[in-house]
């Protein structure tokens, strides 16, 4: 999963935000008012429930005749925009991404226990929801069912991917080279990323062991664990625990 780095608000309506840079993924839902940004040369409008996906390093500036308010997010990754490039959404008649990223404002302004916890988990559902709506009609549905099989099974040691994809109805080495193709990953690395990533965020937890991390995402052998998170985030988890 993508990790939550921050978030910020506009308390007071602007009518322009000059030219910046941002370092990193920016998630913008616009709360209040219509206008437009420049995102390099491309200029896109807004009005309240818009949400865009702004990339790092790229100029951007907003502007407004009758002043905008935003909520702003930003993230270490952004994987539904395969180009790396700009993207656009539209929060659903429910509100549910103002809903999700108000729980987050409000975590975060009063900073109780666990709150960066708690945040980067609503933040994940922030994350599924862009994945509802990023999958589009020519993803083989046997794909995205692999998906939301893996998300589903972060945290069971007892599931097992071969038997999984054997259920699917499509032939296993198809549907492997189909996740490939589509994905970017092999089914098992994906799946062990997103352990890899959720033991992260569990390591913010203090007071929990790397034994206990290594049961919660899914790993009985925490040797095996130690192993995979190595590979992945090129440091051991009691280094990285320890860097926190």
């Amino acid at each position: 999963m993508a990790k939550f780095l921050g978030i910020g608000f506009l308390p007071e309506p602007l009518m322009r935000y000059p030219e910046h840079k941002d370092k990193h993924w920016e998630l913008v839902l616009y709360t209040h008012g219509q206008g437009k940004t420049r995102i390099g040369k491309e200029w896109i409008a807004f009005q309240p429930g818009t949400i865009i996906c702004m990339p790092p390093h790229i100029p951007q500036e907003e502007v407004s005749e009758e002043g905008y308010r935003n909520i702003h997010m930003g993230t270490d990754e952004f994987p539904f925009s395969k180009t790396g490039g700009v993207m656009v959404y539209q929060d659903t008649p429910q509100q549910e991404f103002l809903s999700l990223s108000t729980m987050i404002l409000k975590e975060m302004r009063f900073g109780q226990k666990n709150s960066y916890y708690i945040s980067q988990h609503l933040f994940d559902a922030i994350i599924l929801l862009f994945d509802r709506w990023s999958t589009s009609q020519d993803i083989h549905p046997s794909v995205e069912k692999l998906r939301h099989l893996l998300f589903d099974n972060i945290g069971n040691s007892g599931f097992q991917l071969s038997q999984a994809i054997e259920k699917l109805g499509v032939s296993p080495d198809h549907l492997r080279k189909l996740f490939m193709k589509t994905i970017g990953k092999t089914p098992l690395n994906f799946l062990t990323d997103l352990r890899i990533k959720e033991a992260c965020q569990l390591m913010q937890v203090r007071g929990l062991k790397i034994k206990e991390v290594a049961a919660r995402v899914g790993f009985e052998d925490p040797y095996y664990f130690s192993r995979q998170f190595k590979k992945v985030t090129g440091k051991s988890p009691q280094t990285y625990q320890d860097s926190l």
